[in-house]
């Protein structure tokens, strides 16, 4: 017997790669879990639905009936291309997807990453060695030398080639 190594694809992808996107918000209306991530999409093997909806040009209500049906697509990275700013940029998406994904990111991230004032929650890096690893706490004995401050965003995020959102939209 074979084994597939690849979920099939969802009725939802085919209208998305069809660009039927009156179907895919009437989809998305009766079968909100079709919008739902599979294993590769989470591990960032394959393209979202929210991904492939933004390379075939598709329009801000799309985008929004995506988002409303599995708010978590906004925050999946894709291990080639990046995140869906990335995508956004580099397939030259109009500057109001572009808006709009960015304020889609920011009430993400302040819903699910920021602690009560409105900061960021930090990610500590100790450097041990030539490795650095995330830590949950500081060590208060260790010098402050060989210790790292840092926020991580979708904005500072990096695809393949090294590169974040904001230097994708400096080349189009």
């Amino acid at each position: 017997m074979l084994r597939t190594l690849f979920a099939p694809e969802t009725y939802l992808n085919t209208l998305i790669q069809e660009k039927r996107w009156e179907e895919v918000i009437q989809r998305l209306e009766t079968h909100p879990l079709d919008a739902k991530p599979n294993h590769s999409v989470q591990r960032g093997i394959s393209p979202s639905s929210l991904a492939c909806a933004v390379r075939g040009g598709a329009k801000v209500d799309v985008l929004i009936a995506l988002i409303v049906a599995c708010p978590e697509l906004i925050a999946i990275k894709h291990y080639r291309s990046g995140t869906i700013l990335h995508d956004a940029a580099k397939y030259k998406c109009s500057a109001e997807i572009l808006l709009f994904l960015t304020n889609e990111i920011i009430q993400y991230e302040q819903k699910n990453r920021w602690i009560s004032r409105g900061e960021l929650k930090p990610i500590h890096i100790q450097y041990g060695g030539s490795s650095p690893r995330s830590i949950a706490h500081i060590d208060e004995g260790a010098s402050s030398w060989n210790r790292l401050h840092t926020h991580d965003t979708m904005f500072n995020q990096n695809d393949d080639l090294g590169r974040t959102p904001l230097h994708c939209l400096m080349y189009r």
